[in-house]
């Protein structure tokens, strides 16, 4: 997907829909977030973490609530998105511990390295493999020797039997009606790089990083943890 149309896509609609959406995945979504925060449990006490596509801000709120010292960066291009969660931050008491960056990451200058990252089910929208690992590059550039790298994607099993299966599930969790189907199955063929496990970490090492470790999957949701080389 080209740049302007993640812009538009992630528009003042989305952002305000954004949260009600993956509320009816919310068992998912925070399984996975209480994993980050094993996985991310020996970090510093005043860790620093960038957050890429950072969207309304949900793992920086669950983050913030455990580990009261940590700080955040949130970078974020859809101004819509980003603005709803300053709304969060601000409304949770830890505006202060957060910096704002409305843009693509490559324009993010930092003085200082990040402890970690996380890029939760962004890189999928990037449907070109070079862009995608230039995307883990710019992360890795801003990590310091040893920083963890959390990512999740939309992945794809190996067999075709067995993700037209999965997909009916994926529907049903979501509550999606058949038409509302078909589109989505459209985009996923157009829009979305929805890639298998092996192309997703090959990704992420061209980026710098080494082998990722797979700890999550719920369906078509994965989540892998790796070290900055």
């Amino acid at each position: 997907m080209e740049k302007s149309d993640l812009l538009t896509f992630f528009g003042e609609a989305q952002a305000k829909s954004y949260d009600e959406r993956w509320n009816k995945l919310a068992p998912v979504a925070n399984s996975l977030h209480f994993l980050i925060r094993i996985v991310l449990g020996n970090l510093p006490a005043k860790a620093r973490i960038l957050c890429v596509g950072a969207g309304t801000g949900a793992e920086v709120l669950f983050l913030a609530e455990h580990f009261p010292q940590w700080t955040f960066t949130l970078v974020e291009p859809s101004g819509p998105m980003l603005k709803v969660a300053r709304e969060k931050m601000k409304a949770a008491g830890i505006s202060d511990r957060c910096d704002f960056h409305e843009d693509f990451l490559h324009t993010h200058v930092s003085a200082d390295l990040y402890d970690a990252a996380t890029t939760l089910f962004v890189s999928q929208f990037l449907t070109v493999k070079t862009e995608r690992e230039d995307f883990f590059k710019e992360i890795a550039k801003r990590l310091r020797p040893g920083g963890i790298l959390i990512n999740s994607e939309l992945t794809t099993p190996a067999l075709c039997e067995e993700f037209d299966r999965m997909f009916d599930v994926w529907l049903r969790a979501q509550n999606l009606a058949p038409a509302e189907g078909v589109l989505l199955r459209e985009a996923w063929n157009t829009q979305l790089a929805v890639s298998s496990d092996e192309q997703i970490q090959s990704v992420v090492q061209a980026g710098g990083f080494d082998r990722p470790v797979r700890f999550f999957q719920a369906l078509f949701m994965c989540a892998w943890f790796s070290k900055k080389i």
